[in-house]
């Protein structure tokens, strides 16, 4: 056994002269031997400032190095509009890690999957109505030149030839998956050096798409979870003489609605990191710490293994991971621990853990204001289509259209019998006359066509009622095979509505964002929230309540139990996406630097089922345990 050799062993190791190649037996850099013992922690699912906390629980575990992935969509959330503050200030956790010792696998994209939001592609590119992703179609390849373009000359002097940590660089992700086309992926790598990479690059696939996934002179590893040996046989086959590594040996699972919560028991996991380990292998736990899809960030999956067409990813990243949502160390961080231990690969002078963050169960809160979903839509800016569009295709956002969150369409129709026939819709659709509301269209339906719903005539004079169809946005796809699904990810109407055969024209359309900002004005002021009464909370709408902090805030879990379904805003932070009665999960994490000591106001949204009160809890329900994962 030997002292932690990380970033500074090397750096320091007679100079910098030369930065990561592939041996045989190991990895080199600057002229020494390694073996990297990763996990991942992606800083856009952990608040800042616990980056530091993660990090030191990752090292103390006996990791080297951390691996991250880059969301697009985060840091350009429009054209030439770049975003690196806060919670997207990926250069400070990769300054972090240096300041920890440990060294960083940068995983830029421009796709990264990651149970993210169209695998971190900005929903701007489908603006275009010819986009093609993940391609060498020029308007697609210039923006991605564009977005290289601001984000690596942030991080070039972070790379291990200009005295930083960042070793590695990923050309795409797992684009074997996808497509079969060399010259995309030797086209990122060009992007990718033309803006200042310098490290060595690679690729990583699962066994079977080694061949379409590569790109030249790039190094092949591998992604999976199970059968480990023979993986590992199949990648020395296919690149032999090369050292091996599992870029993502999965620690667990994800879950999507209306699951129940997947796992990977500790048994199986320590028996196939046995066998990595024992190939002398280099390995990164994906995730070893997963956190939270905040917002509206959570992608799905389309024809995943048994998964239907279209399956959008809970809030919870926990993942059954090394250390949980809440940073608590599951039991999988003290086998491999042991694990590590018993290779010979644990180093003698780790630092000791970080202190354990407090988790409180604050007392329930009653709800003291709302504002109805009609006078929310008032106070949204409106559009006039003679049919409806899609998200991305409206005038809206400098003309780049809406991403996230839902959209409602308002129309008259006649007060008779009739029936309604929605052509297409994405992805989860409620319909309401006069306010009221008539019918949902649940997202496992969306991928069909031609969605009817029955409308019954109001007992009233009026000639004529008021036609609303909300529709949310439950996640853009960010892994499927198929190519064509991923240039058709458009959320909302797609098509035309027919109204007894007839199309129906003139619509307002009004893209409801929720934005943080939004939330925070609304939540701010007490213009339009009319008092809560036992008789009176109106649905789908927003529901505010207030939290008096006598103490510094603690961490906590918001319980949803009751509720129908929505997104509960922390002052004005989306902490996320809730839907008890689907589940698998029943809380929404709350880490405590999103509180104050003091006044605190959290606004839920919510589309069906208002509670009078908010309760806490003092720790995560994620739901009954699915049978044992493995494929």
């Amino acid at each position: 056994m030997v002292g932690f050799r990380g970033y500074t062993y090397y750096k320091d190791h007679a100079g910098i002269k030369s930065g990561l190649s592939v041996a045989e037996k190991s990895l080199v850099l600057n002229g020494q031997p390694l073996r990297l013992i990763s996990g991942t922690i992606h800083y856009f699912r952990v608040v800042p400032e616990y980056w530091a906390h993660r990090l030191l629980q990752l090292k103390a575990c006996g990791c080297n190095c951390v691996e991250t992935y880059i969301p697009w969509n985060l840091h350009e959330p429009l054209p030439g509009v770049f975003n690196f503050d806060g919670i997207c200030d990926l250069r400070k956790f990769i300054e972090i890690a240096a300041e920890l010792d440990l060294l960083v696998i940068f995983r830029p994209g421009p796709y990264i999957c990651a149970e993210w939001e169209f695998g971190g592609l900005p929903s701007w590119l489908l603006h275009d109505p010819k986009m093609v992703v993940r391609t060498t179609y020029p308007p697609f390849m210039a923006a991605v030149d564009r977005f290289f373009g601001k984000l690596l000359p942030l991080v070039a002097d972070l790379q291990f030839t200009q005295s930083g940590p960042i070793i590695l660089v990923q050309i795409e992700n797992e684009y074997g998956a996808y497509g079969s086309d060399r010259a995309y992926m030797d086209g990122i790598a060009a992007l990718l050096k033309k803006h200042g990479i310098q490290e060595m690059l690679f690729t990583s696939d699962g066994v079977s798409d080694l061949a379409p996934g590569q790109a030249s002179d790039a190094w092949l590893t591998v992604n999976e979870q199970s059968h480990l040996s023979s993986v590992l046989d199949k990648l020395d086959a296919f690149q032999p003489k090369k050292h091996l590594m599992v870029t993502e040996y999965w620690s667990g699972w994800f879950d999507h609605w209306h699951e129940k919560h997947h796992t990977i028991p500790v048994e199986k996991y320590c028996q196939e990191l046995s066998t990595i380990l024992a190939r002398g292998a280099s390995v990164n736990f994906y995730v070893f710490h997963g956190g939270t899809t905040f917002g509206f960030m959570n992608g799905a999956n389309s024809e995943l293994f048994n998964s239907p067409g279209y399956a959008p990813t809970i809030t919870s990243y926990d993942y059954d991971c090394l250390v949980n949502e809440d940073g608590s160390l599951s039991e999988k961080w003290h086998k491999t621990r042991d694990l590590l231990d018993s290779f010979g690969l644990l180093p003698t002078n780790l630092p000791g853990l970080p202190e354990n963050i407090p988790i409180a169960k604050y007392e329930p809160i009653a709800a003291n204001g709302f504002i109805a979903l009609e006078d929310l839509l008032k106070k949204t800016a409106s559009l006039k289509a003679s049919v409806p569009l899609s998200m991305e295709m409206l005038n809206y956002n400098q003309g780049y259209g809406q991403a996230y969150g839902f959209i409602a369409y308002e129309t008259e129709i006649p007060n008779s019998a009739s029936v309604l026939c929605i052509e297409e819709m994405h992805d989860r659709a409620i319909i309401f006359v006069n306010d009221q509301e008539k019918s949902v269209i649940e997202y496992t339906k969306s991928t069909q066509k031609n969605h009817e719903v029955q409308i019954a005539p109001f007992n009233s004079p009026e000639k004529t009622l008021r036609l609303t169809i909300l529709v949310e946005n439950m996640g853009r796809v960010n892994f499927v095979r198929n190519p064509k699904t991923l240039d058709t990810q458009r959320k909302g109407i797609i098509g035309t509505i027919s109204l007894n055969g007839e199309p129906v024209i003139d619509w307002t359309v009004r893209p409801l964002e929720l934005l943080d900002s939004q939330v925070r004005q609304l939540s701010d002021s007490n213009n339009g929230w009319t008092i809560c009464s036992s008789s009176r909370v109106c649905v789908p709408g927003l529901v505010r309540f207030h939290l008096q902090l006598a103490k510094e805030p603690c961490d906590t879990f918001f319980d949803m139990e009751g509720w129908g379904r929505g997104a509960v805003f922390a002052n004005g932070f989306n902490v996320g996406r809730y839907w008890p009665s689907a589940g698998p999960q029943k809380t929404l994490y709350v880490p405590a630097p999103l509180l104050r000591k003091g006044a605190n106001t959290i606004v839920v949204f919510e589309l069906h089922s208002v509670q009078a009160q908010l309760r806490f809890a003092g720790e995560a329900v994620l739901g009954e345990i699915a049978e044992p994962w493995g494929h």
